[in-house]
């Protein structure tokens, strides 16, 4: 008996070894034949990104594909552009920094044409994501997912001012008060606040008049025109503005998300910041040159998805919330927004009138915005 258990303990130990080995085996064919996620970065300036990622899961589910969804995290203005990304979401003002260092696939070649209808999508905001390759050569790098310009904001009943001609802040007061002044949506770091001297430098048509549009701004809006709260909250003005503070407020559309609850969106009036040849800024859906050729197809439909009808409505007006007034690049959904609710309606008379164009940067892009900034100080 003792020889028999002896013989038993030698043949398993020897057989350990390769236990293990065969173990191992198995589990590297597995992760061999599992398939890589299609990692994917949206745009993260929206009231709330997670109804943006929820709804992709969602929508991913049904569409029977194997490869998971992995998102990324992505600034596009304040970080370098992602190359574990296979598809991203940003800001159009980059596009021709993006095409220039090769870090897009053309959308109107194969596998990737015909992933969205062109002719869905606003006429301008279309055009403005198009791009020129290293051999001259113009291409679709993206289709335009939202849109946003500034918006001047004031309480119902009160007078709009025309232009630029905000009334500065009383002398001694830094920070705008109980009906005066002015609040600026966050613009405490330099990228921004070049942004918003390049949109009135070209909106105006010169760096004399773009300055002088922003020293207005400046001296109705004192010393929080430099302020971002430490929680990232963009629209932190919106309930100042709200609950009684400054005399006016200057933001994007989404804004009157925050300026909306209760359904208080009527006790508020507004107009575009610049109301001729305005630009707008656009938010493209992007597949980048990093995407490898056996995830082509899923990035495909992720893109299909991300400017699809059915995601649009359901991230810009969720079902059982107010509206998000974020601006889609789509018209059919803008014209359903507007059917439904009288400020989309504004947002889209004002989104389709002539002269309006894409904002777009050279190829140099962050150093343009850069040395705006400085010249705003």
């Amino acid at each position: 008996m003792d020889a028999m258990r002896t013989i038993g303990l030698f043949a398993a130990v020897a057989l350990f070894p390769w236990a293990l080995f065969a173990k191992d085996a198995a589990t590297a064919q597995t992760a061999e034949a599992a398939p890589r996620p299609l990692r994917v970065a949206l745009y993260p300036y929206v009231p709330d990104i997670d109804v943006f990622k929820d709804a992709l899961t969602n929508a991913w589910s049904g569409t029977g594909r194997e490869e998971p969804i992995e998102f990324v995290a992505w600034d596009c203005y304040n970080e370098e552009f992602p190359t574990n990304a296979d598809v991203v979401v940003s800001e159009c003002g980059f596009l021709a920094s993006w095409v220039a260092n090769g870090f897009l696939r053309p959308l109107d070649e194969a596998p990737l044409a015909g992933a969205a209808n062109p002719d869905d999508f606003i006429g301008y905001a279309l055009d403005g994501c198009h791009g020129m390759d290293a051999t001259g050569a113009v291409h679709l790098y993206g289709y335009p997912q939202m849109i946003c310009t500034y918006y001047v904001f004031v309480r119902r009943g009160d007078a709009m001012p025309s232009g630029f001609d905000f009334a500065p802040l009383p002398e001694g007061q830094e920070e705008p008060g109980r009906g005066t002044g002015l609040l600026f949506y966050a613009t405490g770091d330099d990228m921004t606040m070049g942004i918003v001297r390049l949109y009135l430098d070209r909106a105006l048509g010169d760096e004399r008049r773009g300055g002088a549009a922003f020293a207005k701004i400046a001296s109705a809006a004192g010393g929080q025109l430099a302020f971002y709260p430490d929680d990232g909250d963009g629209f932190l003005r919106a309930d100042w503005f709200r609950d009684g503070r400054g005399a006016g407020y200057i933001d994007y559309s989404e804004a009157l998300s925050r300026l909306a609850r209760d359904n208080r969106g009527d006790d508020f009036a507004f107009r575009r910041l610049v109301e001729f040849d305005t630009p707008y800024f656009v938010n493209p859906v992007s597949v980048t040159a990093f995407c490898p050729d056996e995830l082509l197809p899923a990035a495909a439909e992720c893109l299909g998805i991300l400017v699809g009808r059915d995601y649009l409505s359901a991230v810009l007006w969720p079902e059982g919330r107010n509206p998000a007034y974020v601006l889609p690049g789509r018209k059919d959904v803008f014209a359903d927004f507007a059917a439904r609710d009288k400020a989309y309606s504004i947002f889209r008379r004002d989104a389709l009138l002539p002269g309006n164009h894409t904002w777009r940067l050279p190829a140099n892009a962050k150093e343009t915005i850069l040395d705006a900034a400085a010249r705003s100080r």
